[in-house]
Order: structure tokens, then C-alpha cells, then sequence
């Protein structure tokens, strides 16, 4: 029984995590929490049975937030870690504007491990 409540919690993360990045990706608002409803409906005429495990996916902008924040920190980790490995590398920078008028920096790393 406590195996599948921790299952069932762990499948509510992992959706709440999913729903962040797509928010991030798309770059919506973080409280763009109209999907949710619609697909709670659409859930409630579909599956009326997993309704309730929707329900319990945080909306809140704060969840999302710390979520990105999440994501964002195990990549800067991951990179990191793979870079302190180099024997050389280079970089490369290029600023660009987007449709917005929003500049931003695209940074490439190119390395050479020494296994």
C-alpha cells in the first residue's frame, strides 16, 4: 500500500516537473494554469477515475518557479562536472535579438577530455 501511495506521488512530481518545462519552453506566463482546467475536464469525461491524481498537480507560480530553478541548477551541475574534466577547451560567443527586441547570449563550449 505505501509503495503505491509513493509511486502515485512520484508520478504527481514528475507531471508537475513535465508541465514546467513545457511552460519554460513555450515561454508562458508560470500561472498559465488554463490547460490544467481544460485537461482536468477533458479528464473528467475520458477518465473520470485518474481525475483525482490530476487534481493534485500543483498550478501555483511559486511550484513552477522553483521547478525551473530545479532544472536549471542540475543542468548548470551537470556542465559543470563535465567541464572540470577538459584538458582544453574554447568558447564562443553570439548575441542575438529576438522577435521581442530581447538580446541574448548564446555561449559554445567545445572540449577535450583526456580519458
Amino acid at each position: 500500500m505505501f509503495h503505491k501511495q509513493r509511486t502515485q506521488l512520484d508520478n504527481v512530481v514528475k507531471a508537475s516537473f513535465i508541465r514546467s518545462l513545457k511552460l519554460a519552453k513555450a515561454i508562458k506566463q508560470f500561472a498559465e494554469g488554463e490547460f490544467m482546467e481544460c485537461m482536468l475536464e477533458f479528464c473528467g469525461i475520458l477518465c473520470p477515475e485518474k481525475k483525482n491524481e490530476l487534481e493534485k498537480i500543483s498550478l501555483s507560480r511559486r511550484t513552477v518557479v522553483r521547478r525551473i530553478e530545479m532544472m536549471a541548477n542540475d543542468i548548470k551541475t551537470t556542465l559543470t562536472d563535465l567541464m572540470a574534466g577538459f584538458e582544453s577547451f574554447s568558447i564562443a560567443l553570439d548575441e542575438i535579438t529576438d522577435l521581442s527586441d530581447t538580446a541574448q547570449l548564446d555561449i559554445f563550449i567545445r572540449g577535450v577530455h583526456c580519458y
